[in-house]
């Protein structure tokens, strides 16, 4: 199965993605040493763009990366929810970038493994605070999963992402989270 997304929408695929990219409206794919501030410049543009060409339609924006797993302090595990793996990085020193999209988007999709994960409560592996500041940044609503997402390895058809896994919360745009929903 896969899920729909409605047009018009945009994506950042990360290129250090072993799994097939996403196609939508706008498809950008991102190398690994590019800042994520730079490259959430050139998608702000393609927003505002897509936004004006579509008379203010509602618009997602997909980020398709993997998530930073991440060593546990005080234990031998590791866990997830340390970040998204998008360019250089996006951790929550730095989830600032995101009010690049205020003006614009209006939802968030976030396909990496744990990016909800919360591995380090209040900490740097807090996922959900991440997402949290996320929300509340972009001024929009996001979704994202707490566990690990297996990305398939064909192609999927234009404007669809993969089926979630695990526990995917949907957080409102002052950050609160508003739907838990089991896959």
């Amino acid at each position: 199965m896969a899920i729909r997304i409605p047009r018009p929408a945009i994506v950042l695929n990360s290129d250090d993605w072993n799994i097939a990219n996403f196609t939508m409206s706008v498809s950008i794919e991102v190398p690994e040493d590019t800042d994520p501030g730079k490259a959430f410049d050139d998608a702000a543009k393609e927003c505002a763009n897509l936004k004006k060409w579509t008379n203010g339609s509602y618009l997602t924006l997909i980020i398709n990366c993997h998530g930073y797993e991440d060593k546990i302090p005080g234990t031998n595990k590791k866990g997830l929810g340390f970040g998204l793996a998008l360019g250089t990085g996006i951790t929550r020193n730095n989830v600032a970038i995101f009010s690049k999209f205020a003006p614009t988007v209006d939802e968030i999709i976030i396909v990496a493994c744990g990016a909800a994960a919360i591995s380090v409560p209040n900490g740097d592996g807090d996922g959900n605070l991440l997402c949290c500041a996320i929300a509340q940044h972009a001024r929009a609503i996001v979704k994202a999963s707490q566990q690990t997402q297996i990305g398939r390895p064909w192609r999927m058809d234009p404007f669809y992402i993969d089926d979630w896994e695990g526990t995917v919360l949907t957080y409102a745009s002052n950050g609160s989270v508003i739907k838990v929903e089991n896959f």
